[in-house]
């Protein structure tokens, strides 16, 4: 959003309790499992402007990440009543991903007045009209109009044309006022519209109430943000008009040179500022009654806000300078209310860093965020000490990427790092404890912004892949928490498909063992866009670039299955009707995944058999594809942004189930055992909940490192297991050629790897064993009670052989 951001005191971390997975048609309630778990994440500055103000309640809005201009979706509306915690509004968002952030215009009654821009890149420049109740949060959509200048609380004011950029010459701009509540409503409804002014295009700025509006007007108009004013110096008038809404008559209250930048209109009285060229500001006001005489009042501060009108006089905030490093978009610190009344003021010095004013009879209320001790709506009666009569939930940074494994939840924020990085945490999925910021940072906060589709963190067991620390192309290596290596990949955009299992990763399109050494390049073409790949330990399915055929003029793409340890590559299948994109696809255990060109079916393959099962989406475009011990995961647009991100998880250990809708709005997710994790819009955090299936998920290898042979008494064998999540009772059984014990370790695999299992070639009575060929079994529990280790491709038994030389 366009909101002030402030900066504040760091706040507490937190979890709590919150939400539920909703059920899909057919599916039942009780299919939908327990509440989820939410992780508010690493604290966030977030500041607090005040939007509009009534006797009945507020509404603020909470600023985004400061210094991410991307970020504005994350900035949060909070209503209600004043006297406690204000609500969330999330439905006030921003309706298409290069659309202007949501209009606030301000509060009359119980009603917020919004709007949201129709389309980014459309032809119009239509907004959509909402009336939002404060009290309960429902929103009605009266119709779509040029963009609203101002709204009373029965009607809305609109001074633009539906036609984007500079207009024809001669062309006329009316003022208009639309009636709420009139005509059809809805997204392609009608209101009630009558023309108050045939020419308004110069409107600077508008208040109204029930009976007046008030509009200053510039003429010739002010230059749009890219135009070049051609108005020579000294020649712009500047008008103020008031008009009367019940008999239609007009009156200039004033007509100069003077610049004019905001008027307000209050229960008995009008105001307006004035400055002429190198002179201190003037705030002018007077009685609404015809013939009433203009009261002035000098204000020689450089920094002065917008006026509004109360009972009490025409108040306007007085800012400090802002600090030259603060990053863009951060208020002014020292904040005073000046209230005028006549030829006098009264000055009330206010809470660090409030943004945002409305009066409310003879109070001014103001915001400011902070600590939570300090953030919420502040009352202020001119001359007495500021209240705070609203408070509103404590902020976190957003999530900018997530990683689900071995019950961790890993994700990036832009929470300060050392070296100004993203930083990367850690939590306990179940939302005990507190998170911790592991030791590694990510891409550098100042490069490319990581977008819906980006990663940036990626887990698997106890290896990672995070993204960083030279840039969008470099990754680095990670074992238990420590770099093992960092590697560059080869393009240079972000959208690089990577990932990692057992000891490989993928980086656009090859494939790295832990060190960094690169063993594996998948199969590609000469098209410009890459393909897409997905890992399970050695196991790799990739989807080729689309290539044209001239003959049926379509692109096609190749789904390929191979196996890192023995490459031979086998086509599993061709998609049609593609586009510039190849199909995205998954794979874990005997099953691979991949979508069609089209995105509305999904091909689940079984690898042993050869059985497809195909799946529809349900969704327009698809953004996520991801398979896991039991389950299917797939999200993407439903129609646009402004319905957000539909998703949905398929038992795929059940023939015949359906999927089950995930609800709520949310930018990304990863599925990792029984959980789903989801990034919340906004500064909500990240919730963590188990899917609503009741199958066991045993532990599953998904991948081995060990030496094929050492010498006994000199040399130790360190086999490095992963494993799909934490075991218990870890055991390394060996035997000799005969099949009698030779040794037993033991060892542990919290997160699902295990890396502390070492034989030194000696017996259970430390005899140093004779040359050979030894057979070796690994044994493990899940931890959470799911079962015995399976192997790789579901087999009851984990095991292989090692030579003592």
């Amino acid at each position: 959003m366009a909101a002030r951001r402030a900066l504040g005191w760091l706040l507490a971390l937190g979890v709590g309790v919150s939400g539920a997975v909703g059920p899909a048609p057919g599916a039942s309630a009780e299919e939908a499992g327990p509440a989820v778990v939410h992780i508010a994440g690493s604290p966030l500055a977030a500041g607090l402007r005040l939007v509009g103000a009534s006797d009945l309640g507020v509404a603020v809005v909470q600023g985004a990440d400061p210094g991410d201009y991307f970020d504005s979706t994350n900035a949060i509306v909070y209503t209600g009543a004043e006297g406690g915690e204000l609500a969330a509004r999330r439905q006030i968002r921003q309706s298409e991903l290069f659309s202007a952030p949501p209009m606030l215009l301000g509060v009359v009654g119980n009603q917020l007045s919004w709007a949201e821009q129709i389309a980014a890149y459309g032809e119009t420049n239509g907004w959509y009209l909402h009336r939002l109740n404060i009290e309960d949060g429902s929103d009605v959509i009266d119709a779509p109009t040029p963009p609203p200048a101002a709204f009373t609380g029965d009607s809305w004011y609109t001074a633009a044309s539906f036609v984007k950029g500079s207009l024809p010459e001669g062309t006329h701009v009316p003022l208009y006022r639309h009636l709420a509540g009139t005509g059809t409503g809805g997204k392609n409804g009608e209101m009630m519209i009558s023309k108050l002014l045939d020419q308004a295009e110069g409107v600077v700025d508008l208040a109204a109430d029930g009976s007046s509006v008030l509009a200053a007007i510039a003429d010739p108009k002010l230059p749009g943000p890219y135009e070049e004013d051609t108005a020579p110096p000294g020649t712009r008038h500047y008008r103020v008009v008031l008009i009367d809404l019940a008999g239609g008559a007009t009156q200039t209250l004033a007509d100069s040179t003077d610049v004019v930048t905001s008027v307000a209109v209050g229960p008995d009285r009008l105001a307006w500022d004035s400055q002429a060229d190198g002179q201190p500001r003037k705030i002018l006001s007077r009685a609404r009654e015809d013939g009433a005489p203009v009261s002035s009042f000098t204000e020689t501060a450089p920094n002065v806000g917008d006026l509004v009108a109360g009972t009490s006089g025409v108040g306007y905030l007085v800012t400090g300078p802002v600090d030259e490093d603060a990053p863009a978009g951060t208020p002014a610190k020292d904040v005073e209310l000046r209230v005028v009344d006549g030829a006098t003021a009264t000055t009330t010095e206010l809470p660090d860093f409030s943004s945002g004013l409305a009066a409310v009879d003879e109070r001014f209320l103001t915001a400011t965020g902070g600590g939570p001790k300090v953030a919420g709506v502040y009352s202020v009666v001119p001359g007495d000490q500021p209240v705070r009569t609203a408070t509103v939930p404590v902020p976190s940074y957003s999530a900018k990427d997530i990683a689900l494994a071995g019950s961790k939840l890993y994700y990036v924020d832009r929470s300060p790092s050392p070296d100004g990085r993203h930083s990367v945490w850690n939590a306990n999925a179940s939302g005990s404890g507190k998170p911790k910021r592991l030791g590694v940072d990510g891409v550098p906060l100042g490069e490319d912004p990581l977008g819906r589709s980006d990663r940036a963190v990626l887990f698997s067991a106890g290896r990672g892949l995070v993204r960083g620390p030279g840039g969008d192309t470099a990754w680095q290596l990670l074992d238990r928490g420590k770099v093992t290596a960092t590697v560059q990949a080869a393009q240079d955009w972000t959208d690089q498909h990577p990932a990692v299992s057992g000891p490989y990763a993928i980086i656009d399109r090859t494939v790295f063992r832990p060190n960094g050494t690169p063993v594996y390049q998948v199969k590609t073409n000469d098209y410009y866009y890459t393909g897409r790949s997905a890992l399970f330990g050695s196991t790799i399915v990739f989807s080729t670039d689309p290539t044209y055929h001239e003959d049926t003029a379509t692109y096609d793409s190749e789904i390929w299955l191979d196996d890192v340890d023995s490459p031979e590559p086998q086509l599993l299948t061709t998609e049609s009707e593609c586009g510039v994109y190849a199909p995205r696809v998954a794979v874990w255990g005997d099953l691979a995944a991949w979508d069609s060109c089209t995105d509305d079916t999904i091909t689940v393959r079984n690898l042993r058999t050869g059985q497809d099962r195909l799946v529809p989406t349900g969704v327009d475009g698809l953004s996520d594809l991801e398979l896991g011990e039991g389950a299917l995961f797939w999200s993407g647009w439903t129609n646009s942004l402004a319905a957000g991100v539909s998703g949905r998880v398929l038992d795929t250990a059940t023939p015949g189930s359906e999927p089950v809708v995930l609800d709520g709005d949310w930018s990304k997710a990863d599925l990792d055992d029984h959980l789903i994790a989801r990034v919340l819009d906004g500064h909500a955090g990240v919730e963590v909940q188990r899917l609503p299936f009741t199958e066991l998920y045993p532990p599953r290898l998904t991948g081995k490192v060990a030496a094929a042979r050492f010498v006994a008494g000199t040399g130790t064998w360190r086999p490095r297991f992963d494993i799909s999540k934490p075991l218990t009772d870890v055991k390394l059984a060996i035997t000799d050629a005969q099949g009698q014990p030779v040794r037993t370790l033991t060892g542990t695999g919290p997160d699902g790897s295990i890396r502390d299992v070492a034989w030194d070639g000696r017996d259970r009575n430390g005899r140093k064993v004779t040359a050979g060929i030894y057979q070796w079994r690994l044994t493990a529990a899940a931890a959470d009670g799911d079962g015995a280790l399976i192997g790789k491709h579901g087999g009851p038994v984990v095991s292989g052989q090692v030579r003592v030389q």
